[in-house]
């Protein structure tokens, strides 16, 4: 039986959704590193089944024809704003559709959804539908809240795209409409995580999620936080950036929490010695690490056959070389820090301009609270001038060029005028931009050995961390 989805992506993204997610339509909105139109569409591939992007009047006389040549006889009308909450739920509930006689619509959801499945001669049903007028009768019903989610619905778009933040390999996050419980085996990480809070001075605590009830068991330890109906800046980075004046009020409200950070003086040789435990002997066990593995060769050798760098030990040997030059002229105090201040330990709300961060490095002293300065201005550096998110989320592609070298592409267009903003905030500040990046090329080069299990994402880290020292090397925002 030849059976096709008809995927509607015609519905533009209310006011209220497009101040978390800058796309145009619901199958544009990224999750788990694939747009919602890639994830169905990839549903419907290993089903066999025919699949029809409906963006306008023009791809619909397309769908239409497409299943007249291929002598479709059943046809399944999904419109974009319904986002599968598993691949394989979400197939068996629209195989079950497609599969029975006559007239089947779905229900489970809070309002009629447009899901329908029906012959695909059957003209007039396809014109109601396609008008989103509502079907009163069937011949039959299919519960597909398992299925789907309508993330046209606020709560609900904010509900399933939190599912993105995946939990660490050692942790498990719960989640119910009020509360977060995060749990690790590692019982130190969670305890230095929840005692973080405890131990900050009350003037920063307004800038945390409060966690709560701290308990252990002999199988790990686990804390509570409240749910707050807001997205992670990796999640609205990704899903279509942010328009300009709205990044520059982030920047403004995310360097109030730089700015407010407690400082105390330290000695310049203990100043010294905290910078090179973090920027060079961190890097240099990481490097170390990396070369035990067998993908070091593999990385390696991409590297001097398409960089134009001598050796991937060479870029290690390179970036020591410019951090020689900074190295003396850090600063002479530490200040409170985050210790992980990258997008998506961000949640922030664009209309209110409410920011909060999560998931801190954590401390179990009051001196633990204390960092180098630079660090949490590196994370958010990595960021956004480091297109981490991207890279993380597979939104990216690695071309070889004319000149037989390897390129890195992100989708972000307005790179420039982002990098133009937080260069200028990080100036007005005291930060040299150029020191800011060499130390943000530390965290990618660290990251190598994580992230053993997707070789291309190291590639891909490798090449940001090369273009960081271009361009430090060059003096750019100089």
């Amino acid at each position: 039986m030849k059976l096709r989805v008809m995927y509607d992506d015609r519905k533009i993204v209310s006011n209220e959704i497009s101040a978390f997610v800058s796309v145009n339509g619901y199958g544009s909105i990224i999750f788990r590193q694939k747009a919602l139109r890639s994830r169905m569409h990839a549903i419907c591939r290993d089903k066999a089944w025919g699949f029809s992007v409906i963006s306008d009047n023009a791809s619909l006389v397309e769908a239409r024809r497409s299943a007249m040549q291929e002598r479709t006889e059943r046809v399944l009308w999904l419109p974009a704003s319904l986002a599968p909450l598993g691949e394989a739920e979400t197939a068996d509930q629209m195989e079950r559709m497609l599969l029975v006689d006559g007239l089947c619509v779905g229900t489970g959801l809070p309002q009629w959804s447009g899901l329908a499945a029906f012959d695909a001669d059957a003209a007039e049903l396809l014109e109601q539908v396609a008008r989103g007028e509502t079907i009163t009768s069937a011949d039959c019903y299919v519960d597909v809240s398992p299925a789907f989610v309508d993330v046209a619905d606020l709560t609900n778009l904010v509900d399933y795209l939190s599912g993105a933040l995946g939990a660490r390999h050692f942790n498990s996050v719960k989640r119910s409409a009020g509360n977060i419980v995060k749990f690790s085996r590692n019982k130190a990480k969670i305890k230095a995580e929840h005692d973080y809070f405890q131990l900050l001075p009350a003037a920063m605590k307004r800038w945390l999620v409060m966690p709560f009830d701290y308990s252990e068991t002999e199988l790990g330890a686990s804390y509570t936080m409240e749910r707050l109906m807001l997205l992670d800046m990796g999640q609205q980075w990704i899903n279509g950036g942010m328009r300009l004046e709205e990044f520059r009020r982030f920047l403004e409200d995310i360097f109030r929490f730089v700015d407010e950070r407690p400082r105390r003086k330290i000695e310049r040789a203990q100043a010294r010695a905290n910078f090179d435990a973090v920027y060079r002997d961190k890097v240099k066990e990481r490097l170390k690490e990396f070369q035990a593995l067998d993908i070091y060769r593999f990385v390696d050798d991409m590297v001097r056959g398409a960089t134009g760098q001598a050796s991937l030990e060479s870029v290690f040997e390179r970036y020591f070389g410019l951090l020689d030059r900074v190295a003396g002229n850090m600063p002479d105090y530490e200040c409170v820090g985050h210790g992980d201040a990258c997008f998506s330990n961000i949640l922030y709300d664009r209309r209110t301009r409410l920011l909060k961060l999560i998931d801190p490095k954590g401390a179990v002293t009051e001196a633990q609270l204390y960092a180098d300065p630079f660090y949490d201005v590196a994370k958010l550096s990595h960021s956004i001038m480091g297109g981490y998110d991207f890279i993380s989320n597979g939104l990216y592609d690695i071309t070889l060029g004319a000149d037989l070298r390897l390129h890195l592409h992100t989708p972000e267009a307005m790179y420039p005028d982002y990098a133009r903003l937080f260069v200028h905030e990080l100036s007005s500040r005291g930060f040299d931009p150029r020191t800011v990046r060499l130390l943000e090329a530390s965290l990618f080069l660290s990251m190598l050995p994580l992230h053993r299990d997707n070789p291309r994402n190291v590639l891909a880290y490798v090449l940001i961390a090369i273009s960081i020292l271009q361009e430090v090397e060059s003096n750019a925002h100089a």
